[in-house]
């Protein structure tokens, strides 16, 4: 008998399955093969009497670009040689071709494993492969392309592991492949997604960017736009929101240390701002009257627990509680991950499937006794529901039978405790017992006029302590006919302007547009919404979105602060070109090329048939020929102010770089506060020339980091990295720095990543 070849997706989960196959001397029983360091990876595989264990880094394939269909060998002349203009639109190639990663591969790590795949998928003797890519679309898509690549022709199996503890693993290794010919429409799927979006970005970037003649790329793509388009109109409903002011009538009861502002419901008392005089006519009225306990309600109620997490939760709860960005709270899901700490982080629904209820139940009895609680298995609908896990069978974010021990999460950092801690508390909350209330409902009366006090006490405090909700205070004992004392107020009231797009907002719209609607419609019912979302009725994928937002928000067209979002100068002017170009990327479009993909999954649309429904879509659009009919004006914009949203100009002759919205005035209002100097004394001292670049970096991350000198404690001068923070105080025109060390000398690899 000969050897399994196994392809993972990374050299972690290659290293977590040699664990799980030879749990007590991983070391020993695989040798470590074909090895030579390559930047941060190394190249190679491992290899015992029986298994050959090999990885990819990501996507070792990458698709042509249009250069390599029309110079061929000649890809590489330069810009002038393959201008854009020599190219007619829409390009769209016969065949899909593919070539090995080069893009941010300067190490050659994809060229040199790939030899290294190609030889071990060819010997003799591998009898078959385990394709052993993450458990979605994604992952199938990246291995098959390798093995495709490579020409493999043997049997191939597939291996899925909801986490990576490596006994688990080891576990479905041994009793759980799959044949990967089951899993082909996984692959097309993915395969559609990945033609969609190279068709609709590389045509449509090089049309609108030809179109508009700024001298400036303006990227264009299926996902992109959307969420530039989402932003933009809020920020159009805050710029033309107009407020209307009313006068109310506020009640000030109090009994006691117990002081409260309630408002009447039976009539509301509310005047237009014109009937000020009338206000205060009811106003003296109501003061001439006792306010009495009308009516006392008590009622016991139960809180129910918040559901499992998809990694869209996860974002915002980590977002809203601990203040993380998308890209961190990633990497924190990711890294437990792969630490065997949770399950598969790139999920989008909330339910358990019914297959893991004894896995549950292990959980479980590890976690009560790991923390002391008395935690009990729950055979429910809200848990599991086989409908409403993914065709994938992606399953909600939540524990592993590997709980980490304190020193294991100190290693992994602040960051990744808070991460696991969210997950831990969610876990606890479905499991233990429900929080009972008593809500008490006082009426009051004063004249003709109603009013109500609402408060709460706690009668069982189940998962609160681990879910934290808010809980209206408790009230005092009132008894009915008891006169309150009262102090009557006017108040003016004005209509609030819609808020900026939030990071929980955008995220939840991504993953289904229609969920607020949803959620109105159907509060207790999301039946609805997992259909909706099987059909394709989303924007973007868990695994794309943080790299979409990332790329509107390098491109300026987006600005970003910790948890909102507003529309740049070149946003909106990308929404004005392709409404000038009657190009619609928007919401509706999007979701139904977006259904076309799943269909093709579904088998309802072929591969060649989805990609002919792309090219009459871009045949119209550049056949329509529409003009530009507004004027671009994208020069001597530096960067996009973090502050205002305004254009960040350079002036030549004071050598300052600033915000358009500054307005020195001498008295200390400023206007904005964006503003860098070429001779900043500060920077100059730490070798630090303000440029374009350093501004922009400035403007993008509120900070810069450079390789500098530092003495140490022994007073000697030693290399390392630098960071220099910017902040920009109230009570000053200039920014303030703060100046870190955040690194000891790096190596070649470190400072390669950083370039990067």
């Amino acid at each position: 008998m000969g050897k399994i070849l196994v392809i993972a997706e990374k050299p972690k989960t290659a290293k977590l399955l040699r664990e799980g196959l030879s749990p007590s001397q991983p070391n020993i029983s695989f040798v470590r093969c074909g090895t030579s360091t390559i930047g941060a990876a190394q190249v190679g595989y491992y290899e015992n009497d029986n298994v050959i264990i090999a990885y990819t880094r990501g996507h070792l394939m990458s698709l042509y670009d249009v250069e390599d269909y029309v110079y061929g060998e000649n890809a590489k002349l330069s810009k002038e040689q393959k201008s854009w203009s020599n190219t007619s639109l829409p390009f769209v190639p016969d065949k899909f071709k593919r070539k090995l990663t080069s893009k941010n591969d300067k190490s050659g790590f994809c060229e040199k494993q790939f030899k290294v795949i190609k030889k071990l998928v060819n010997r003799d003797d591998v009898d078959f492969i385990v394709h052993y890519g993450d458990p979605d679309n994604e992952g199938e898509l990246l291995v098959r392309e390798v093995l495709e690549e490579a020409s493999c022709t043997k049997p191939v199996k597939r291996l899925f592991t909801n986490s990576l503890v490596p006994s688990v693993i080891a576990s479905a290794f041994y009793t759980n492949l799959k044949d990967d010919r089951d899993y082909f429409y996984m692959y097309q799927e993915a395969l559609a997604r990945q033609q969609t979006d190279w068709l609709l970005g590389i045509n449509l970037t090089r049309y609108i960017t030809m179109k508009a003649d700024t001298g400036t790329l303006w990227r264009v793509g299926r996902v992109i736009v959307p969420i530039v388009k989402y932003v933009y109109d809020r920020n159009e409903a805050i710029e033309n929101f107009s407020s209307t002011k009313t006068i109310g009538i506020n009640a000030i009861v109090s009994d006691g240390d117990f002081s409260r502002t309630i408002s009447s419901s039976i009539p509301k008392i509310s005047f237009p701002e014109t009937e000020k005089e009338e206000c205060e006519k009811l106003k003296s009225k109501l003061e001439k009257q006792p306010m009495t306990v009308e009516n006392i309600e008590k009622a016991k109620f139960k809180i129910k627990p918040k559901k499992f997490m998809s990694q869209t939760d996860f974002r915002c709860e980590m977002n809203k509680i601990y203040g993380y960005s998308i890209d961190e709270s990633t990497v924190v899901a990711q890294t437990l991950y792969e630490a065997g700490f949770i399950t598969f982080p790139r999920t989008d629904t909330q339910y358990l499937s019914t297959k893991e209820k004894d896995n549950v139940k292990d959980i479980i009895n590890l976690v009560s006794a790991a923390y002391n609680i008395n935690l009990n298995f729950k055979d429910t609908k809200t848990i599991f529901d086989d409908d409403k896990v993914s065709k994938e069978g992606h399953t909600a974010l939540t524990l592993t039978i590997k709980l980490p021990t304190k020193e294991e999460l100190d290693d992994l950092g602040q960051a990744c405790k808070d991460g696991y801690k969210l997950i831990l508390s969610r876990f606890i909350s479905n499991f233990y017992t429900q929080p009972v209330v008593e809500e008490t409902t006082v009426t009051l009366k004063c004249g003709e006029y109603m009013f109500k006090l609402t408060g709460n006490k706690v009668v069982d405090y189940g998962f609160l302590p681990y879910e934290k909700r808010n809980i209206l205070e408790k009230l005092p004992e009132f008894v009915i006919g008891q006169v309150l004392d009262t102090e009557f107020k006017v108040v003016e009231q004005e209509t609030k302007p819609p808020k900026p797009v939030s990071l929980t907002e955008l995220l939840h719209y991504l993953s289904n547009p229609y969920e607020k609607e949803l959620k109105k419609a159907n509060p207790n019912d999301d039946a609805l919404y997992y259909k909706l979302l099987k059909e394709g009725v989303s924007i973007g994928t868990q695994a794309t979105i943080n790299t979409i937002l990332n790329n509107a928000i390098q491109d300026k067209y987006i600005i970003a602060s910790k948890k909102s979002f507003m529309i740049g100068e070149r946003g909106k002017t990308l929404i004005k070109l392709l409404d000038s170009l009657q190009i619609n990327l928007y919401k509706e479009r999007n979701i139904q090329m977006n259904k076309d993909i799943i269909a093709v999954g579904n088998k309802y649309l072929t591969l060649e048939q989805n990609v002919e429904n792309v090219k009459n879509e871009l045949e119209n659009i550049i056949a329509n020929n529409a003009q530009v009919t507004l004027h671009v004006d994208d020069s001597n914009q530096i960067a996009v102010c973090p502050l205002c949203g305004g254009k960040v100009k350079y002036n030549p002759k004071s050598k300052i770089y600033y915000c358009e919205n500054r307005k020195p005035n001498g008295q200390g209002d400023w206007g904005c506060k964006f503003r860098f100097g070429e001779d900043d004394k500060f920077l100059l001292k730490w070798g630090v020339k303000v440029t374009k670049s350093v501004v922009s970096a400035f403007a993008r991350n509120g900070f810069i980091t450079f390789a500098s000198k530092k003495k140490d404690k022994n007073g000697k001068w030693r290399p390392c990295r630098i960071k220099i923070s910017v902040t920009y105080p109230e009570d000053s025109q200039f920014p303030k720095y703060t100046v870190e060390k955040i690194s000891e000398v790096q190596s070649r690899t470190q400072k390669s990543e950083e370039t990067k």
